[in-house]
């Protein structure tokens, strides 16, 4: 699949429980991803799968303290940019980590998401943590990857995700940013 994937027309029931998003990152291929999440975890969707922007759940994304969300970067305090076990487990000073969320009952939403940011960067024990997730989901729990070196990951986690393959410059050109349909880009 490629940047036409934010063209698709969405509900609940035909959304992957796994997707990695395969681009160079951007600011607007990250705005595209949180509205598709913020469509995922809203309570009061809109007709055609549209986020409302005023339930507690927009909100709280909106303002970053959505409980049913966890957003992971690399490891800043390390030399060398990882994303390591300890991340993806949690700990109490960053996060409640992915499979304590995954677990969970979701606190406002009616679903669970992670989102994990230059997910090439995973250590081995991360990547392993990770495909025991990948393996059996969790119901309405969804795991986004955005990688921009996806041959980094184990082909065990390729193998279970859907590969969502964007042109770097696809949100660089403003008559393809017109032509969006309005579900996936806000101008």
């Amino acid at each position: 699949m490629k940047a036409d994937f934010f063209n698709k027309k969405f509900n609940s029931q035909n959304i992957s429980h796994a997707y990695l998003f395969e681009c160079k990152p951007s600011k607007g291929l990250n705005e595209e991803i949180n509205n598709l999440i913020k469509k995922i975890l809203c309570v009061d969707k809109q007709k055609n799968f549209m986020f409302c922007d005023l339930c507690s759940s927009c909100k709280s994304f909106n303002g970053h303290t959505n409980p049913d969300f966890l957003e992971i970067f690399p490891d800043e305090d390390l030399k060398s940019k990882v994303i390591g076990i300890k991340t993806l487990r949690g700990d109490s000073k960053k996060n409640r980590g992915v499979i304590n969320i995954m677990s969970e009952t979701a606190l406002i939403s009616d679903a669970k998401l992670i989102k994990i940011n230059d997910a090439e960067l995973l250590n081995l024990d991360a990547q392993g943590h990770l495909l025991k997730i990948l393996e059996e989901p969790p119901k309405n729990s969804y795991i986004f990857l955005l990688s921009s070196r996806p041959a980094k990951l184990k082909p065990t986690i390729l193998s279970r995700v859907n590969r969502i393959k964007i042109n770097p410059s696809y949100f660089e050109n403003e008559d393809i940013k017109n032509k969006l349909d309005p579900l996936f880009y806000e101008i």
